[in-house]
């Protein structure tokens, strides 16, 4: 009788235990959509494509592509709404040199409009090549991406 009870009472602690602490259930950000800004700068004329997610609360990211004279960039990061702004933080790479971008992105949020500051980091320090170990990933194509955000929402 001593055993069965003992058993009981561990199985109910350890219920509780996993149900007490009370971590939220993690959940998929939101996609909000894609912006496009033409961004005007003494260092030249470009055009952005931004898809922008909301994670939680005040908080988001950002992934995207920049098309200039010289090419394209790619850039991905996050920020917080603050008052009236989303202020982003991203990092990009050109897709065909070895350098990198820090920008910083004041958003309006009624409009969309706002203004960038970027800092031009220096070449690389190292570099070298990447090896699957294991099973690699399966990435999703637009159309598959598409799919499982719907199913999702």
């Amino acid at each position: 009788m001593r055993f069965k009870f003992f058993s009981v009472f561990v199985v109910a602690l350890a219920a509780v235990m996993v149900m007490v602490p009370g971590v939220a259930p993690i959940e998929a950000s939101q996609y909000l959509g894609e912006v496009t800004w033409n961004a005007e700068s003494s260092g030249g004329n470009f055009t952005m494509k931004v898809a922008i997610s909301r994670v939680t609360g005040s908080y988001y990211e950002v992934q995207g592509q920049a098309q200039d004279a010289y090419g394209t960039a790619i850039f991905s990061g996050g920020g917080v709404l603050v008052g009236e702004n989303l202020i982003l933080t991203v990092t990009g790479t050109p897709t065909d040199a070895q350098e990198a971008v820090v920008m910083q992105i004041k958003i309006d949020k009624s409009s969309n409009n706002g203004f960038f500051y970027t800092v031009k980091v220096g070449g690389p320090i190292n570099s070298g090549t990447l090896t699957v170990s294991g099973n690699p990933i399966i990435l999703a194509t637009t159309n598959e991406a598409s799919t499982m955000l719907l199913l999702n929402d």
